[in-house]
């Protein structure tokens, strides 16, 4: 009988100590950072460089998957007219972030010609456009910040993080200065953030920041061939502008990110980057606990922008490991640039 009992007690034990492996050897879900955008963001065109090619150097990607899904030539509204949207749209799930960064072939009247098959309308309101094609179908097009608001919109109903970003600036010089976006998509894009309460990396400033620093001359070695399209230095340096948005202090609070009230009349509050909000035990965690679903949503926000922040990583670049600092004068990857 104690014989028996002993052989339970082991067989219990056997099992215990399985059950806890099984549990404890469960990998978390690792998050997947997407990119979507134009031939800037991704571009196969050698030697021609978009920074989203660039960009897995700057991060741990055992703790972040990156995958680019920008594709050269098109435009915001053609990125959704081709179905590009509802692709990445069908692969975002709790947890993941997607980085949108649209502007450079926006900027013709939208009609059905070559000319303007990739136009949209300009600003970020609700007024439309009725298209017939040729081939008799209709499509109704949209202002810029409808299209951006889409995906920001589609990426929260799934439950993953959408940061909007300004598009990267052109190899575009007045006054000794490059010219910035600031009058028209890099302003839409500030103001679809301020609208939908994401987090903003200003591309276009912080590249042209670089830019003027390096000057007109340095930074046309950056564009072979024309003054859109960089080649792997211009995409090195256009990634290192967006890993110093993300490291940036502002880049959270900035976003204003907007809580969802939890009841008529309710105030909505507001996340600031300096409030200390424990980390989720992984990303596709259920919310579970909390006293409101604007806990639960501000406590699983933090834990993915401390996951998106914490995975920069040291970059190794010609056997040299270079750290993406804050500011770009004391950034060494910049100050290669430099020599």
């Amino acid at each position: 009988m104690r014989l028996f009992t002993h052989f339970r007690l082991v067989i219990g034990l056997a099992f215990l100590v399985t059950l806890l492996t099984s549990v404890t050897l469960q990998p978390t879900p690792r998050p997947t950072l997407y990119l979507i955008g134009d031939s800037t963001v991704n571009n196969s065109n050698t030697p021609q460089m978009g920074w989203g090619a660039a960009l897995p150097a700057f991060f741990d990607t055992t703790r972040l998957h990156i995958m680019n899904r920008a594709k050269a030539g098109r435009s915001i509204r053609t990125f959704v007219s081709e179905q590009r949207w509802q692709q990445v749209d069908s692969l975002l799930k709790p947890g993941d972030f997607l980085l949108m960064q649209f502007g450079h072939n926006e900027g013709g009247v939208p009609d059905t010609t070559k000319a303007g098959r990739r136009g949209v309308l300009r600003g970020t309101g609700n007024e439309t456009k009725e298209l017939v094609w040729p081939d008799g179908h209709h499509e109704t097009v949209h202002t810029y910040g409808w299209y951006l608001r889409q995906f920001v919109r589609g990426a929260k109903a799934k439950g993953a993080k959408p940061i909007i970003a300004s598009m990267i600036p052109r190899n575009e010089w007045k006054d000794g200065k490059v010219v910035l976006a600031d009058q028209d998509f890099g302003r839409w894009a500030a103001e679809v953030v301020r609208q939908e309460g994401v987090p903003f990396i200003d591309l276009n400033n912080l590249t042209a920041a670089k830019y003027n620093h390096l000057g007109s001359e340095k930074v046309s070695t950056f564009f072979p061939g024309d003054y859109t399209h960089t080649n792997a230095d211009g995409a090195r340096l256009n990634a290192a502008s967006v890993v110093d948005g993300i490291r940036d202090p502002g880049f959270f609070s900035q976003s204003r990110v907007r809580l969802p009230a939890t009841g008529a009349g309710a105030v909505t509050p507001v996340i600031d980057r300096g409030q200390v909000v424990p980390r989720p035990h992984g990303v596709g965690h259920a919310l579970s606990g909390f006293s409101t679903d604007a806990d639960a949503y501000q406590h699983l926000m933090h834990g993915l922008m401390n996951i998106l922040t914490e995975s920069i990583n040291l970059v190794r670049q010609d056997e040299k490991l270079i750290y993406v600092d804050d500011g770009f004068a004391r950034n060494p990857l910049f100050m290669q640039l430099l020599s």
